[in-house]
């Protein structure tokens, strides 16, 4: 069993990264093949 409290604060890791890395980045297809590949 997964405990409630980890799913969604993975979710929101990634969300943050996601975000950070679209702002600060200009190629965002390689930016999305990291967050892959994380």
């Amino acid at each position: 069993m997964i405990p409630e409290n980890i799913v969604p604060h993975k979710i929101r890791r990634n969300r943050n990264l996601i975000k950070s890395i679209s702002v600060s980045s200009k190629n965002t297809e390689n930016d999305l093949k990291k967050i892959l590949l994380l």
